[in-house]
């Protein structure tokens, strides 16, 4: 059985990222970054990918990593999904994050913004490079 090539807790690749998850944890930043790698893959609106998760807390972001893993060919697991959700969701969308850059169909996404092929001038939002060279 196949699953993600990052494991969970991989945080130290990209620490950026990280801290930005766990600071705006509680105003939608976890939810910001899954919206735009799953619209980035499905060519779907981006707030589908937000709302639903936001609203709907783990649910959604089961749901947005279950649309990932179907995109990635991965097979579905709803339960574990929405445990990792529930209890360490910026773990779960940091391996989302490092598992969509690996894939080769990323458009060189080191950088999260929402707002498409404009500069992020001015923006609190964090570049996350990958370090390659963690284990």
């Amino acid at each position: 059985m196949q699953d993600f090539r990052e494991p969970l807790f991989s945080c130290e690749k990209t620490p950026g990222l990280f801290c930005f998850l766990l600071t705006f944890s509680c105003i939608g930043g976890p939810c910001c970054v899954q919206a735009k790698i799953n619209s980035e893959f499905s060519k779907q609106s981006i707030l589908i990918h937000y709302l639903f998760p936001c609203l709907c807390l783990c649910i959604g972001g089961t749901y947005n990593r279950q649309s990932l893993r179907n995109q990635l060919g991965l097979p579905p697991s709803p339960l574990p999904d929405c445990l990792i959700h529930t209890f360490c969701t910026p773990c779960a969308v940091n391996q989302e994050f490092l598992e969509y850059s690996s894939s080769g169909k990323s458009r060189n996404f080191t950088m999260l913004s929402i707002i498409k092929d404009k500069p992020n001038k001015g923006s609190f939002t964090p570049l996350a490079p990958i370090d390659s060279t963690v284990n």
